[in-house]
């Protein structure tokens, strides 16, 4: 397996001092990929932030300057046992109880947009916690020394950074037809969204299928999240709504990033055709939303648990009255999400979404006489850039 040992600028290959608030840069706002100030000499000779070791900070991270934002007074722990919850638009962290947890974050330009650091000497997640991050920018947590990954740590189905619109990403929506609509097309990100089914497969004339998202397979040039999946066709009752894309995440430390839980960047799964009662319904299941973006840089990166940007599932049309099942959500592992089905009798089931090496979504290539089921999400973006990698955990798609 290949690591990236540069990505877009040159990673700087050292280890981080403890930040020293004496010697912190003004501005909290950093270009992507800057570099703390070169040293300059004043008349008692001292030198400023940039300097390694004991003359002050030193930048560790490739797509923000560490030394420019203030971390989180002492080491930031997240122990008790529940879901804490981080806005990326407004920097609030809440704890399981949701009451304010102290810390120090800032909005960092980069090269996709805006995207939220959370700054740390170091970090742990425990292993009876979980972290999920909400909100519109791309969530980053920087680390001067460990981080560390016990519980889960969550950008999934929607999280921070999930794009509502990502042009040719986009899966496109099932066509009307009260007979039988077609289903949803697969939101795409590294892999292509499968293909939503067509509807009313013995009439003159079918529900069109809603045509997958386009695969791009060029790095992203800094966090970005997936794409959703189309809506299903309305019949006699409405589509089902396309799955939302997985969020972004970025992890960079001067020392090291140990993961023995789960980071999940997995799309949602799609609704199924809808049934209000009294018709035959016919409606199209929505397309399943693709994954999002995982992207950890340290010298050394460790992984014996979990990460994952997989595609969600396809929804199950519609049809002879009942209600089409939802399609699941992108797994933590290398396992499909599997499309819906068995809730229709004439619906069409849900493509499944991306898993493992198999980065594009299911297409729906059979024709009920219902509602159509919509495509599976196409797999995200993982990427990992160290000196040393030891990854004997589950990593699905694969890393680049």
């Amino acid at each position: 397996m290949r690591f990236r040992t540069v990505v877009l600028v040159a990673l700087l290959h050292v280890s981080a001092c403890a930040f020293d608030g004496s010697n912190q840069v003004a501005s909290s706002d950093s270009g992507f990929g800057s570099e703390p100030d070169a040293p300059t000499s004043g008349g008692d000779g001292g030198a400023n932030q940039s300097d390694a070791g004991e003359l002050g900070c030193q930048n560790f991270a490739s797509l923000f300057n560490a030394c420019a934002i203030e971390p989180t007074s002492g080491d930031l722990a997240l122990t008790l046992s529940g879901t804490y919850t981080f806005n990326t638009d407004n920097g609030v962290l809440e704890d399981p109880a949701g009451d304010p947890v102290e810390t120090q974050s800032a909005e960092v330009s980069a090269l996709n947009g805006t995207i939220r650091v959370l700054m740390t000497n170091s970090f742990v997640l425990g292993r009876d916690s979980a972290l999920r991050a909400e909100g519109d920018l791309p969530f980053a947590i920087g680390a001067f020394e460990t981080l560390s990954i016990e519980g889960l740590l969550d950008v999934g189905r929607g999280g921070a950074g999930a794009r509502s619109n990502c042009e040719e990403g986009n899966g496109s929506a099932g066509g009307d037809l009260r007979g039988g609509a077609g289903g949803g097309g697969g939101g795409a990100f590294q892999g292509a969204g499968g293909n939503g089914g067509l509807g009313n497969g013995d009439g003159n004339t079918q529900g069109e299928r809603g045509i997958g998202g386009t695969a791009d397979n060029a790095l992203p040039a800094s966090p970005l999240g997936g794409c959703p999946g189309g809506d299903g066709g309305e019949g006699e009752d409405d589509g089902g709504s396309g799955g939302d894309g997985g969020g972004a995440i970025y992890l960079s430390s001067g020392t090291q990033v140990v993961i023995s839980g789960g980071i999940q960047a997995a799309g949602d799964g799609a609704q199924g055709g809808r049934e209000s009662g009294g018709g035959f319904a016919d409606a199209g299941g929505g397309g399943g939303g693709s994954g999002g973006y995982i992207f950890i840089e340290a010298p050394t990166v460790v992984i014996s648990g979990a990460i994952a940007a997989n595609g969600g599932g396809g929804g199950e049309g519609s049809g002879d009255g009942d209600q089409g099942n939802d399609g699941q959500p992108g797994s933590l592992n290398a396992i499909a999400a599997s499309g819906g089905a068995d809730g229709s009798p004439t619906g069409s089931d849900g493509g499944a979404g991306s898993f493992g090496a198999v980065l594009a979504g299911l297409s729906v290539d059979v024709a009920e006489n219902g509602g159509a089921g919509g495509g599976g999400g196409g797999a995200g973006f993982i990427i990992i850039a160290a000196d040393n990698a030891m990854l004997a955990g589950s990593i699905s798609p694969p890393a680049l």
